[in-house]
């Protein structure tokens, strides 16, 4: 019978500060040897498409075009002026 991940967490929260680091350490090495959710080419393309799709939009007068200065604005005032 396995473990839920609610169970092994606190399970693991039983274990000392080091032993708990350990296994983070473990658990997260295993992360880096899995294939990843998409090469840096395929974002790039994904990215890449988006922006074509965008743009075309743009050139049909589906959207308009925003100053730069005016998006920034935006998201700084939805970030809480940070």
């Amino acid at each position: 019978m396995s473990l839920t991940v609610h169970e092994l967490e606190a399970e693991a929260r039983h274990l000392t500060a080091a032993e708990r680091a350990d296994l983070a350490q473990r658990l997260f090495a295993t992360l880096e040897d899995e294939e990843p959710a998409g090469s840096e080419a395929e974002v790039e393309q994904a990215w890449l498409g988006e922006a074509d799709r965008r743009y075309e939009r743009y050139r049909a007068g589906e959207t308009q075009a925003v100053p730069a200065a005016d998006a920034l604005a935006r998201v700084r005032a939805r970030l809480g002026g940070r």
